[in-house]
């Protein structure tokens, strides 16, 4: 109806134009990475109104305001797509400061108390021990806690700031029954800082390791 009354040329130009929307549309789907559907159904539109366009240039009786009308209706048509696009930024860009006051808050928030820092992320743990410059506060996290992993990362950073008391937050990790892969990153700090591993063996039991222990806590004991 929009191009012709006639039946079969309806039928023809129905046709075509949907071949050549669906293939050109699949194209465009293929090289944007977008999805088919969405992307034929949404071509199909911009050629209906492509046509319909031309259409009312073709059959208008004054060409000049026909032409003024199709470039208000664009112009109406951009101004509110990108009004649009402010409003859709504006509430994105709201909702990011949102979610990053509350992570910041609840990293910075988190209570003073071994129990809740299992929950925390690593990301959040770290910057949460970060946030601590009293070594003590370190030592009461420290005794407190019962995660291995935890332990090691607050070993970690109370040795930046009281080096004997870090020592010996590793000295008790690599001393007591800790998992192996903790007792082994804790002894590659230690070695890291002392230039020396006191022939300590992460996968050997406490009393074959007894020996390199000893020396360990005698360097320690002399920092």
């Amino acid at each position: 109806m929009l191009i012709t009354d006639v039946l079969w040329k309806q039928l023809v130009i129905g046709w075509s134009l949907g071949v050549f929307v669906s293939v050109i549309g699949l194209y465009i789907s293929y090289r944007v990475d977008l999805p088919s559907g969405p992307t034929v159904v949404a071509f199909y539109g911009v050629m209906l109104i492509v046509i319909a366009i031309v259409m009312y240039l073709i059959r208008a009786e004054s060409r000049k305001n026909a032409m003024m009308k199709i470039a208000l209706g664009i112009g109406t048509t951009l101004v509110v797509i990108f009004g649009l696009y402010l409003m859709g930024q504006f509430f994105k860009s709201s909702e990011a400061h949102h979610h990053e006051e509350a992570a910041l808050v609840g990293s910075i928030e988190t209570p003073d108390r071994s129990k809740s820092l299992s929950d925390l992320s690593d990301s959040q743990l770290e910057e949460y021990l970060n946030s601590i410059s009293d070594a003590k506060q370190f030592k009461k996290l420290f005794s407190d806690n019962d995660d291995d992993y935890i332990k090691l990362k607050i070993a970690e950073h109370t040795v930046n700031l009281d080096k004997k008391l870090g020592f010996n937050l590793f000295y008790k990790i690599i001393s007591d029954d800790a998992l192996p892969f903790v007792k082994e990153e804790a002894i590659e700090k230690m070695k890291v800082i002392s230039n020396n591993d006191f022939g300590y063996d992460s996968s050997k039991s406490k009393e074959e390791n007894k020996i390199a222990l000893d020396k360990w806590k005698n360097w320690i004991d002399r920092i």
